[in-house]
């Protein structure tokens, strides 16, 4: 169900940030069950530039899937990457983070336009 996706994707970013996901979970009011949901039901296309950038973030996850990883534990990892990567966005240039800033980031994600970054996380 969603909500243990979201458990692993905020478990993901707290292992990685643990200023971070607490932003997340004690100052920002939108559940992530919001933004996660749309984000794993369509694989990502909509935060990704163009169509063959979705197919190349595909491609490596299913290389993942092949090597043994778990499909949702990819999704899961992708999520949290995603979170990562906008963290200086969503904290802000003080640390401390505006609660209707990180919701706007996390509702209308900026597009990616290097799937490697999002890998690399």
């Amino acid at each position: 169900d969603m909500s243990s996706i979201v458990r692993g994707v905020f478990g993901k970013v707290r292992d990685a940030d643990g200023a971070l996901a607490d932003f997340l979970t004690e100052v920002v009011s939108v559940p992530p069950q919001l933004y996660c949901t749309r984000w794993i039901r369509l694989m990502f296309a909509r935060e990704i530039s163009g169509v063959n950038l979705a197919l190349v973030l595909w491609d490596a996850m299913f290389a993942f899937f092949e090597c043994g990883v778990g499909f949702m534990d990819i999704l899961e990892y992708v999520a949290a990457s995603m979170i990562i990567l906008v963290r200086k966005r969503l904290l802000g240039e003080n640390g401390k983070g505006d609660e209707n800033e990180a919701i706007h980031v996390l509702m209308n994600y900026p597009q990616l336009e290097h799937v490697g970054d999002l890998l690399e996380k």
